[in-house]
């Protein structure tokens, strides 16, 4: 664990330098997403509180019973976050990065129909884990575990789709945000990032308190939950890229979005 988090604190220092690791990605991966993203995110979610609403995740499931699975959410032995039957014959999972711009495209375009039409059938199984690249991306995988197992899918589109937002507002980190990340207090650099970034806003917009998300950025097996799974990625499953997509826990480099993955599930 060491080892990883003086990669993330490095990883973060260059996040407060650039939004270089969102340039990056944003080169290989076009980021034609459909939802409302805009980069002012202080004035979006300020707007969004007074309005009382939210950008809310697709409401296209229908209430759990056993002919529909796409409500059941279950752990991993990892740590991950299973979405459907955990029997499933089938067994997709995603190594996603909230600092990914192809990561959000398939959360906001493919995730929904990936879901519906085959998750909730019982016979394909979803699971996100994660692979934090940098302190922003490490918040928002600790932010997301929020509320429990039951609010995790939700969390999670709110903080994907807003990708574009963290990577600008990078730009925004504090000097006392920075500190805390050199002197490796973990804790404060993410309550930090959070704050600076607008993360925490978003999160008391979709209905937690300052004393939930503070919970939620303290909790040691959320944190090392993440880790884990990253580590777990880089070094056992030698992933260095996101999203990364394994089918029956066999890393299918074939697959980068809904389109190339349905050759590798059951037909309807």
């Amino acid at each position: 664990m060491k080892k990883h988090l003086l990669f993330l604190m490095a990883a973060s220092s260059l996040c407060f330098a650039s939004t270089a690791f969102s340039q990056e990605n944003s080169a290989s991966h076009d980021n034609g997403l459909s939802s409302p993203i805009n980069a002012n995110a202080e004035k979006d979610l300020q707007a969004e509180a007074q309005a009382g609403s939210a950008i809310s995740a697709p409401d296209n499931i229908v209430e759990t019973s056993p002919e529909n699975w796409s409500k059941m959410v279950n752990i991993s032995a990892i740590g991950g976050h299973i979405l459907g039957n955990p029997a499933a014959p089938t067994k997709i999972v995603e190594y996603a990065s909230y600092t990914c711009g192809h990561c959000a495209n398939f959360e906001v375009n493919d995730a929904p129909t990936l879901k519906l039409k085959y998750v909730a059938s019982g016979n394909v199984s979803y699971e996100m884990r994660n692979l934090a690249r940098d302190a922003i991306d490490l918040t928002a995988a600790v932010l997301a575990r929020c509320g429990g197992p039951e609010k995790f899918f939700a969390n999670h589109y709110e903080l994907m789709s807003r990708s574009k937002i963290w990577g600008t507002n990078a730009a925004n980190i504090s000097e006392e945000t920075k500190l805390q990340s050199q002197n490796r207090n973990v804790t404060g650099m993410m309550i930090g990032v959070a704050k600076d970034v607008g993360m925490f806003q978003l999160m008391q917009i979709n209905g937690y308190s300052e004393g939930e998300i503070m919970a939620c950025l303290t909790s040691t097996p959320s944190y090392n939950a993440v880790i884990a799974m990253t580590d777990q990625a880089n070094y056992e499953k030698q992933i260095n890229a996101t999203p990364s997509f394994l089918v029956n826990e066999q890393h299918n480099k074939q697959i980068y979005d809904l389109a190339s993955m349905i050759p590798f599930l059951p037909k309807e």
